[in-house]
């Protein structure tokens, strides 16, 4: 294709990603642990830009914001927007996520154990956001679930997209793309292919950013002492910092109106 995308086209079924989701163990080691990890740039830290982003693109609605996080995980989104006074709902498929979701969220939030798909067959509830972190390039198809999601959207409502960004960082310097891992990931995005589907799907891109990060645990994971992993876990970040700032970032952000 002209925009760079690729897809995985092999057959598979909803019922095929529930199963593994919900078995291959990723979200094991629980909330606590997780949370230790943060003190390095991380999910936590992605979703205050996230927060931010959705506050800048709802700089003029008054009231309560009402927020869906699609594929949450441990959804530091949902919790911060639930601190905020937002109205929150969140979707995983990860049972160990969503007993910890169930304990900190209100009670009257919606939290929905599946699929985006299946989630909008069984509502009609309306949002002023969307997020959905990492987890489009996991759909059977995307098209769809952007159309969904607009949608689901009040008029002038926001959707952010973080994807990672086929042909980036991992494109320039010829090395092995480390984010195609079917069945995991499906779908792998250009900024071009993205922009085209979501404007195809009635959207219009607020803004279009990009991060690129190598976690500091994955390094030490590898290294097995703290000093040398500092070391060259700062060395990547200086490296990253350029990659971004041309624009070839390992995971793009785009911002999307409902226009």
């Amino acid at each position: 294709m002209q925009c760079g995308h690729a897809f995985v086209s092999d057959s598979l079924a909803d019922e095929d990603l529930a199963k593994y989701y919900s078995s291959h163990g990723k979200y094991n080691e629980g909330y606590e642990d997780d949370l230790q990890k943060q003190r390095f740039p991380g999910s936590r830290s992605d979703a205050i830009n996230y927060i931010s982003l959705i506050q800048s693109a709802l700089a003029e609605s008054k009231g309560p914001i009402a927020f869906l996080e699609v594929g949450a995980g441990w959804a530091y989104a949902s919790r911060m927007a639930s601190i905020k006074g937002w109205i929150v709902d969140a979707i995983e498929y990860s049972p160990e996520c969503i007993s910890s979701l169930s304990h900190v969220l209100p009670s009257e939030s919606i939290v929905y154990q599946g699929s985006f798909y299946s989630f909008c067959e069984h509502t009609c509830k309306t949002y002023d956001a969307i997020l959905m972190s990492q987890v489009l390039e996991h759909a059977l198809d995307p098209g769809e679930w952007l159309s969904k999601a607009h949608k689901m959207l009040r008029p002038g409502g926001c959707l952010v997209v973080a994807v990672p960004q086929y042909k980036g960082i991992y494109g320039l310097l010829g090395v092995r793309d480390p984010y195609i891992t079917p069945p995991e990931h499906l779908n792998f995005f250009t900024r071009r292919s993205l922009c085209l589907l979501a404007n195809r799907m009635g959207f219009e891109a607020v803004s279009v950013t990009g991060y690129s990060r190598v976690p500091f645990y994955n390094i030490k994971r590898r290294l097995k002492a703290y000093l040398p992993s500092i070391v060259v876990y700062r060395l990547l970040q200086f490296m990253q910092f350029f990659f971004d700032l041309i624009g070839v970032s390992g995971i793009q952000v785009q911002v999307l109106r409902k226009s």
